[in-house]
């Protein structure tokens, strides 16, 4: 059985930094993204997370993977 942690994050710096806090014990991630519709709560944004990383990079240890749970509206 794998366990991945699902990070919920309100911005994508919080976001990449729980996981690369959290890289030496996981190497998979489930990325929560909440819009405030589909669901009450809200997290940080697709878009908002791809500008980020467009200005960053590289930002995730090497090996690390991510899947992403949407719960959005659209």
């Amino acid at each position: 059985m794998d366990i991945y942690p699902s990070v919920l994050e309100q911005s994508a710096e919080k976001l990449l930094t729980y996981i690369t806090e959290n890289s030496d014990l996981f190497h998979h991630f489930q990325i929560d993204i909440a819009d405030g519709i589909f669901v009450q709560n809200t997290t940080v944004s697709t878009e908002h997370l791809a500008e980020y990383i467009a200005k960053n990079p590289p930002l995730l240890p090497t090996g690390t993977t991510c899947e992403f749970h949407l719960m959005v509206e659209n």
